[in-house]
């Protein structure tokens, strides 16, 4: 009923943004399959929603999120349209449908696709990677299926192999890669052009310590094989795995303004609900802390090749800095604007006193190990003491930093006021305990999540 009164108003032409979510029911779906047909009401949504495409003129944003696959026709109504953002979702359920050529699209500047999986849906992307040469941003998100099973069924020539065999490069500016099970097994290197790329996202995928990870021993050395990187414009770097490839990456680039290394074993929510980290029956953390020697090989690289333009700064919470990590992240990183890192308690009074030495600073979280909630459990304590806001108000070093507006303390989270004039600064800053909702637009803790 909606989609048939958007269809047939004027108003149609307006629409710049088309989001269809929602549960949706396949009727017959056993009995169509027997025969080779898809459900009659599979037909008419499809048809009906290309009718809608074709009509709406001025679309720019196009997004399918129902728990059904979307069908050619769907296809063919994009395939005419100025549509600049798309994003498709597959499935979970595996239920027979008619496999899809996903056709040029010449306007396409973003592309994000769920929840693949090569044995429940074969739709080719190919020729619409090849043919969308507007295309600046890839995201590309398998289902975690094959990674939970060990089934390594993702090949990716698959996706890529049309350009590889061209002499067009793609020119991505933003590439986000989410749980790739799979090989370089050819044309890895021949896809995009690396000087053109300037951030970079890969979760649960290739690039991880193999001493943590053994059932990827055979796929993550085929992605580091090349002799030069190229990413000469790369300015943000996101990843919840390290590897001594990796920081070999960083240290071979210059110019990175923004890095994020997360935890996304152990997800921002859990951690403010208190729930403990994994531990492996030899006693490290699955989340990681094996990787512990790699600490001072990632600061220096950071530090060292992207100190000057360094702006974020989030690192891993199992990495508990000392007073030496924290004055150099300070004195070779001046410009920062936000910084996330893990301390101990013990190390408080020393950060106190860098601060000023990072004037530009905007945002500052001293994170939870997820192995030791000693930190958490301090902050939590003189929370309840109500003692933080006293002593942050009263803090001399806080009344220099001018920009420093919201200070996290394990989960605990605080907004310190703007000086307004210098009278103000004499009396101190106001401080206001704020929730996570609060720091949404805040990247170091906006990003530190398992989402592209």
């Amino acid at each position: 009923m909606a989609l048939n009164g958007l269809v047939s108003r004027d108003i149609v032409g307006n629409v710049k943004t088309f989001t269809l979510h929602g549960e949706w029911k396949d009727y017959g779906v056993e009995e169509c399959a027997k025969v080779g047909r898809v459900p009659d009401n599979d037909m008419m949504l499809s048809s009906l929603i290309r009718v809608a495409l074709e009509k709406m003129t001025a679309l720019q944003s196009f997004s399918w999120d129902l728990n059904t696959k979307l069908l050619p026709t769907v296809w063919q109504g994009l395939a005419n349209s100025k549509v600049t953002k798309l994003k498709i979702r597959f499935p979970p359920t595996r239920n027979p449908k008619p496999v899809a050529l996903a056709p040029p699209l010449p306007s396409l500047v973003s592309l994000t696709i769920y929840d693949i999986d090569p044995l429940c849906y074969v739709d080719d992307f190919s020729v619409l990677l090849l043919e969308s040469k507007k295309l600046r941003e890839l995201n590309m998100i398998w289902s975690p299926r094959m990674k939970d099973v060990r089934e390594p069924s993702i090949s990716w020539p698959t996706y890529f192999g049309r350009i590889a065999g061209n002499p067009y490069r793609m020119n991505l500016q933003k590439i986000g890669i989410k749980n790739l099970y799979s090989p370089c097994d050819g044309g890895c290197g021949q896809v995009f052009d690396p000087s053109m790329v300037r951030e970079i996202t890969i979760i649960n995928s290739i690039g991880g310590s193999l001493d943590d990870n053994l059932s990827s021993a055979f796929l993550d050395p085929s992605w580091g094989r090349g002799d030069s990187y190229g990413l000469v414009g790369l300015k943000m770097f996101r990843s919840d795995t390290l590897s001594r490839s990796q920081c070999g990456l960083l240290g071979s680039i210059k110019g990175l303004e923004r890095v994020y290394l997360i935890d996304t074993q152990m997800s921002y929510q859990e951690r403010l609900n208190g729930i403990d980290s994994p531990i492996s029956s030899n006693g490290t953390s699955s989340t990681g802390c094996s990787n512990m020697d790699l600490k001072d090989g990632y600061i220096d690289a950071l530090t060292k090749h992207h100190g000057d333009t360094l702006r974020h700064l989030l690192l891993p919470p199992q990495w508990r800095l000392n007073t030496d990590d924290i004055a150099l992240i300070v004195r070779r990183c001046p410009s920062l604007e936000q910084l996330g890192i893990g301390a101990e308690y013990e190390e408080f009074n020393n950060l106190r006193l860098l601060v000023p030495f990072l004037p530009k600073l905007r945002a500052l979280r001293l994170l939870v190990s997820p192995d030791d909630r000693t930190f958490a459990n301090k902050m939590k304590q003189l929370d309840a003491e109500g003692l933080h806001e006293e002593k942050i108000a009263a803090e001399p070093t806080l009344k220099d930093s001018r920009f420093l507006i919201y200070m996290g303390l394990g989960d605990i989270i605080f907004k310190l006021d703007s000086h307004k004039s210098d009278s103000s600064v004499e009396r101190g800053r106001k401080v206001q305990r704020v929730s996570s909702d609060d720091v949404k637009h805040v990247e170091i803790w906006a990003l530190d999540s398992a989402d592209i």
